[in-house]
């Protein structure tokens, strides 16, 4: 996704990596050319994706949750551990912004449960 959200003097280095697609993917067009402009390159190449979603779960998560994808270990897990699975690792300021970044997620990992389908 973050192909989609960067400008030349973007730096992806930075936690932009994760605020840019977290603010920005809730509104991005999966139909759009540009989108399907990639989806086609892929599909000609033969290239396959493996984006490993579950490591961005914690761009929706505020304090005191666990992401979904640790909910069935983290109780198996030392108690300082478990505790750093309930923080929040984004600025999370207000339920506005969570709201937005649980959008952003769930557009993220729509495509695995919806394969993408070129509209041309």
């Amino acid at each position: 996704m973050l192909n989609f959200l960067v400008k030349p003097y973007t730096d992806t280095r930075t936690l932009d990596r994760f605020y840019l697609p977290a603010k920005q993917v809730a509104d991005l067009d999966l139909q759009g050319k540009a989108v399907q402009d990639f989806i086609r390159l892929l599909k000609t190449n033969n290239v396959t994706v493996d984006p490993t979603l579950a490591t961005f779960d914690f761009l929706k998560k505020t304090d005191g949750t666990v992401g979904e994808p640790w909910r069935t270990i983290v109780a198996h897990l030392p108690p300082d551990i478990q505790r750093s699975y309930a923080r929040a690792e984004l600025d999370i300021p207000d339920q506005a912004t969570a709201d937005r970044y649980g959008k952003s997620y769930a557009k993220m990992v729509r495509p695995l449960w919806s394969p993408f389908v070129l509209t041309a």
